[in-house]
C-alpha cells in the first residue's frame, strides 16, 4: 500500500520516514523539493499534476540526484501563512486554478521546521495554463506541451473538460428542488456544486467537520443520513433547510412569508440583502474550510419559487411609498445559473458582484430592464479559443 493511499489529513512524520525507508522514487505522481521553490516553478509543478494524472508535491525533502529517492528532511521554516502563500501563487499564476489541498507535517528532530505536502488530484477542467503554456508530468519532471507536436494530446485535455462540464450540467439541470414549505408564500433555493472527478472535497462525516457545519448554520434540527447531512429550522417566520452531500454539493432553501402590509409583494431587499448573501456566505465558508481547501470552480444555481404572477417591491421604496416592478414572471421557478471560481468569492466585493448579477437577472424576469456592466478586457475563455484555433491552423499547415 502506497503512503499516499491514505487520506491527506492522516499523513504523519512516520509516513515521511517510510518514503525514505522504502526508497520511494520521484515519478509521474510524486515530486520532491528540498526547499521552497520560486513561484513560477511551484505553479508549473501544480499545473502539470492537474493536467496529467494528479500527484503529490512534497517540499522539504532532499532527494538523491541519481536515484531520485529521499535522503533527508531539511524541512521549511514553519512561518505563518505558508498555505496561504501557495494558494495565492497558484490562483494568480494558473488559469484556471486547479483543485489542490495541503498539509504541514512538523519535524520532531527539527523544532520549528515542517514538510509541506501538496495533494493535486487529476483535474476535471484541463488544460491549466501557466503564463499561457500547458505543462504535463513527464517522468519526474514537468514539461511544456508544444501546440504543433502535441495537438491531439491538447485536444484530449479539452475533451476531458467538456465531459466533466457536461456531467455537472446534467446533474444541476436535472436536479429538482426537493424543498417545499407549507407555511411560506415563496422560497429561494441556492445549489452550489463543485467540479471534481468523482471525489468529494468535503470530509462530511469527520466529527469536527460535522460540528463545524452545525455551528455554521445554527439550526435546531440536524439529521445524519447515509450520504448527506441535513440541517433545518422550522420556525414560523424562519423556515430554513440545508443539505450538505458527501458528493460535494450543498443545497440551501429558505421559505418566506409576505408581510401583512405588503401582501403578494416579494421584497427585493429581503431576498438580495439577506437570504441570498447569507446562503452564499455559508457555502463559501464550507468550501474554504481548512479541511477542504477547495480552489476550483463552483456551478451555482439560484431558484426563486412561487414568484409567478407576483410583483417585486423594490428597495428604493419606503414605508409611505410602495415602488413595484412593472411586471411579474410568467414562469415558475425563476432560475439563474452561474459558474465562478471559489477564490473570486473570497472578498466581500466578489460576493457582492455575484449577488448583483443574480439581482439583475431576476429583476429582468419581473419586467425591469437592467444593463450588465461592461465585460473585463481580459477574457481567458477567448484566449483559449484563440490558442486552439491557431493550433488547428498549424496542425493542417496553414
Amino acid at each position: 500500500m502506497s503512503v499516499f493511499d491514505k487520506p491527506l489529513e492522516k499523513l504523519t512524520e512516520d509516513d515521511l520516514h517510510t518514503l525514505r525507508a522504502e526508497m520511494v522514487e520521484e515519478g509521474v505522481l510524486l515530486d520532491y523539493k528540498a526547499d521552497w521553490i520560486e513561484n513560477k516553478k511551484l505553479a508549473k509543478a501544480v499545473a502539470s499534476f492537474a493536467n496529467t494524472h494528479g500527484g503529490h508535491l512534497v517540499i522539504g525533502v532532499a532527494a538523491d540526484k541519481e536515484k531520485n529517492v529521499p535522503l533527508d528532511f531539511p524541512g521549511l521554516e514553519n512561518m505563518d501563512g505558508i498555505k496561504e502563500k501557495v494558494g495565492a501563487v497558484c490562483r494568480s499564476r494558473i488559469s484556471p486554478a486547479p483543485v489542490f489541498r495541503m498539509k504541514l507535517i512538523p519535524l520532531s528532530d527539527k523544532p520549528g521546521r515542517v514538510v509541506l505536502i501538496i495533494e493535486v488530484p487529476e483535474s476535471p477542467q484541463p488544460p491549466h495554463y501557466v503564463n499561457g503554456v500547458i505543462y504535463v508530468r513527464n517522468g519526474e519532471s514537468s514539461r511544456p506541451l508544444e501546440p504543433l507536436r502535441n495537438f491531439f494530446l491538447i485536444e484530449k485535455l479539452y475533451e476531458k473538460r467538456a465531459y466533466q462540464e457536461d456531467r455537472v450540467e446534467r446533474f444541476v439541470t436535472g436536479r429538482r428542488v426537493a424543498h417545499s414549505f407549507d407555511k411560506a408564500d415563496y422560497s429561494l433555493t441556492l445549489l452550489t456544486c463543485p467540479s471534481l472527478p468523482g471525489k468529494s472535497p468535503l470530509p462530511l462525516f469527520r466529527r469536527d467537520f460535522y460540528h463545524y457545519l452545525s455551528h455554521l448554520w445554527k439550526y435546531k434540527g440536524i439529521k445524519i443520513e447515509p450520504k448527506c447531512v441535513s440541517l433545518f429550522n422550522e420556525d414560523r417566520w424562519q423556515e430554513r433547510t440545508a443539505v450538505v452531500s458527501d458528493e460535494g454539493w450543498i443545497e440551501q432553501a429558505a421559505g418566506v412569508c409576505f408581510p401583512a402590509r405588503q401582501r403578494e409583494l416579494i421584497q427585493e431587499h429581503k431576498l438580495f440583502d439577506d437570504i441570498l448573501p447569507s446562503a452564499l456566505e455559508r457555502a463559501i465558508k464550507v468550501y474554504c474550510h481548512s479541511f477542504v481547501q477547495y480552489y476550483g470552480s463552483l456551478r451555482i444555481r439560484v431558484s426563486l419559487q412561487g414568484a409567478k404572477g407576483r410583483r417585486m417591491l423594490l428597495s428604493q421604496g419606503n414605508e409611505d411609498e410602495v415602488c413595484e416592478t412593472s411586471g411579474s414572471p410568467d414562469v415558475d421557478p425563476v432560475v439563474c445559473d452561474r459558474t465562478t471560481a471559489v477564490p473570486a468569492l473570497y472578498e466581500s466585493s466578489g460576493r457582492s458582484a455575484f449577488v448583483e448579477s443574480i439581482v439583475r437577472e431576476v429583476r429582468r424576469a419581473f419586467g425591469e430592464l437592467v444593463f450588465e456592466p461592461e465585460a473585463s478586457a481580459f477574457n481567458f475563455d477567448s484566449l483559449e479559443e484563440d490558442f486552439r484555433s491557431s493550433s488547428s491552423q498549424e496542425a493542417v499547415g496553414l
